[in-house]
């Protein structure tokens, strides 16, 4: 169909799009006007440039290619516009291994996190303001539901999600604005009066502690599987942090660095967040001697059994390290950076290398 004869209400529009199929949003030439989506909500306009005037009192063999190249469009605001509706059961999940999507999550945060989550974020309240913020575990879980929901739905601001004409029913039911605010400007997951001022000087993430800790027992319970990677992993953040990083090439390049030993599943097996040199305080002389790489797999690498095939990149390859993880009857492989191979081998250029 080379262009539409007839408005298509916005439903029509939503079904052509999640089936894939975009043929009969084609405009016309001769309909390239007003475009309604939603009855009178939105309306399109195009706006001639300046090379398509100046085009077609030249030349009007080239009127169509012009016109084409330098469309605009304009969107007028939607007072109609309804939030969508996402819901959730537990019941109705897809099954994994025997387990639901419910069990994976309680592995990594069950009902004792949301208690103590809640306890710690009353006493931060009521030190700083004298009066109970009166959270409940229930009340914890809702929170980071809504904040899971928040992270895939992706809206620009958060306030949108209770805005009058942005409104997303399944977060505006369950919690009001104010509330979530309130929640998470005091969340609290430890008890800043228990840290000594040596820990806080160690370690730079002392303030989430807890909750890396209750993660990482989740991840050393897993089974460990015959072969093993160990990569970086960027966790995105863009905040002010001490420890934040920016490695280029990465998908998510400014954040924290994560070491992470995963499973050919995907699953992380364990994992150790990059805090710079004291990262690793037990191998600080080996660090010397290797680089920050091998003492991050050497790490990682502790709670594997005798046997399992450890694989990584040239980030982390070196002689040392390999020599090493053979001493602790772990088979390795990698890629390896001409820069680390000793001396004694002689490798001229790369055609020499068996194939």
């Amino acid at each position: 169909m080379a262009g539409y004869t007839s408005k298509l209400r916005s439903e029509e529009i939503l079904e052509l799009l999640l089936n894939g199929d975009v043929s009969d949003l084609e405009i016309s030439e001769e309909e390239d006007g007003d475009f309604d989506l939603a009855g009178d909500a939105v309306h399109q306009s195009h706006v001639p440039s300046p090379s398509e005037q100046s085009s077609s009192c030249t030349d009007n063999s080239d009127d169509d290619e012009s016109s084409s190249q330098n469309r605009r469009m304009f969107w007028e605001k939607c007072e109609r516009f309804e939030g969508p509706q996402a819901t959730f059961s537990p019941t109705e999940v897809a099954e994994h291994n025997e387990k639901q999507i419910m069990d994976y999550f309680q592995l990594y945060f069950d009902l004792a996190f949301f208690k103590d989550t809640s306890e710690l974020t009353n006493m931060r309240y009521l030190q700083q303001t004298g009066r109970s913020l009166k959270l409940s575990a229930k009340e914890v879980q809702i929170f980071i539901g809504a904040t899971i929901l928040m992270s895939c739905l992706r809206y620009p601001r958060v306030r949108m999600y209770w805005g009058k004409t942005t409104r997303v029913i399944s977060i505006t039911e369950i919690m009001t604005r104010d509330r979530y605010f309130s929640i998470r400007s005091n969340l609290k997951v430890t008890d800043d009066n228990a840290v000594t001022e040596e820990t806080r000087r160690k370690d730079k993430l002392w303030k989430i502690r807890p909750l890396l800790e209750r993660v990482k027992r989740a991840c050393l319970s897993l089974p460990r599987s015959p072969e093993v990677a160990v990569d970086e992993q960027m966790i995105p953040f863009t905040g002010a942090c001490a420890i934040k990083q920016f490695v280029r090439g990465k998908p998510n390049p400014e954040g924290l660095k994560n070491f992470v030993l995963a499973a050919p599943s995907g699953l992380v097996l364990d994992f150790e967040i990059y805090q710079g040199k004291g990262t690793f305080p037990e191998a600080i002389g080996q660090q010397l001697k290797q680089g920050i790489g091998a003492s991050a797999v050497l790490r990682l690498c502790q709670s594997l059994p005798e046997g399992t095939h450890v694989f990584f990149d040239r980030y982390f390859t070196s002689v040392p390290l390999l020599e090493s993880l053979a001493e602790k009857n772990l088979p390795a492989t990698g890629t390896i950076m001409k820069s680390r191979i000793p001396r004694a081998v002689h490798l001229t250029a790369d055609k020499i290398l068996p194939n």
